[in-house]
């Protein structure tokens, strides 16, 4: 029997949130029951069973090519697998219950903080691959080799995020390049990203 916690539902419904579009749906049920995917407070505690389906209306707008045909199931493919893992796992142990928190302490051999790769994936789904401050795209300016390239800054920054924190990727993440991300971080604490923009705008 399943249970997912809450910065799961959190990271779940911001994942939705950058899917579902005027022709994407997306259809949930759990224990057989129809559920919307972005009112998480509906959700029951205990899952049997969990169903998802997308659909994109229409499927082929104009005739595609058969790579843009495999590119969209693709698209859609890993659309559905990114909500998948968002929740997962859905069994823990008692000890365990609330899972682990974005940026938690933790000790393997040394003491560091967990960055959650569904969250930065969450945050790129919602916000894209262009830097924040100075919008530079590296896709756009390197080709195939920028392509998916991108850091993801923490607004709050991780090492100061208390362990109960739970972390939502579509308002406390943002992408921007890495020269950026350095420059956010030469204050402490970080500037944020208005107050950096502002600083380039002076000096252009």
């Amino acid at each position: 029997m399943g249970i997912s916690n809450e910065e799961k539902k959190i990271l779940f419904s911001s994942i939705s949130l950058s899917i579902i579009s005027d022709n994407t749906e997306l259809v949930m049920k759990i224990n057989g029951i129809d559920i919307d995917p972005l009112e998480t407070g509906s959700w029951p505690n205990e899952w049997n069973s969990l169903t998802l389906k997308l659909i994109r209306i229409p499927v082929i707008q104009e005739e595609l090519t058969q790579n843009q045909l495999e590119e969209l199931i693709i698209k859609v493919g890993g659309d559905l697998l990114s909500l998948t893992l968002s929740l997962l796992p859905l069994e823990v142990n008692k000890e365990d219950q609330s899972g682990r928190a974005e940026g938690e302490l933790h000790r393997i051999e040394s003491n560091k903080y967990e960055r959650s790769p569904l969250n930065r994936k969450a945050c790129i789904m919602k916000h894209g691959y262009k830097c924040k401050v100075c919008e530079f795209d590296f896709e756009k300016v390197y080709g195939n080799v920028g392509k998916g390239f991108i850091h993801v800054h923490h607004i709050i920054p991780i090492s100061k995020i208390d362990t109960d924190y739970v972390i939502n990727p579509s308002t406390d993440l943002v992408p921007v390049c890495p020269n950026c991300h350095a420059m956010l971080h030469r204050n402490d604490p970080p500037l944020s990203i208005e107050e950096l923009k502002k600083i380039m705008n002076v000096h252009k």
